[in-house]
């Protein structure tokens, strides 16, 4: 059976990157792509202000409701007090191989 990951690089303090890797059904992406296109169509800076930067969140940024935050933000690498801007999400289909 071929797996299809989910790769989201975020930076949470002005170029602290982190990134984190899961696996992902195709119906998971279906439901969570109408939210990544929003964020890629979004033209201002921090794009997922999950850390309350200026007072919002990506609830109210995008209006989302508790269960598309929730099956979104899974999938959301997190640093320290949360990120503020996702910089890339990738789609890998096939065998992760571990070199480390």
């Amino acid at each position: 059976m071929i797996r299809t990951y989910i790769c989201v690089t975020a930076d949470g303090n002005d170029a602290d990157y982190v990134t984190k890797v899961s696996e992902i059904t195709e119906d998971q992406l279906a439901n969570i792509m109408p939210i990544i296109n929003k964020i890629n169509n979004y033209k201002g800076d921090y794009n997922w202000p999950d850390n309350g930067y200026r007072g919002i969140n990506p609830m109210k940024l995008y209006n989302l409701t508790s269960e598309e935050y929730d099956n979104f933000s899974g999938y959301i690498p997190y640093w320290e007090e949360g990120v503020h801007t996702i910089t890339d999400i990738d789609i890998i289909i096939g065998e992760k191989t571990k070199l480390l």
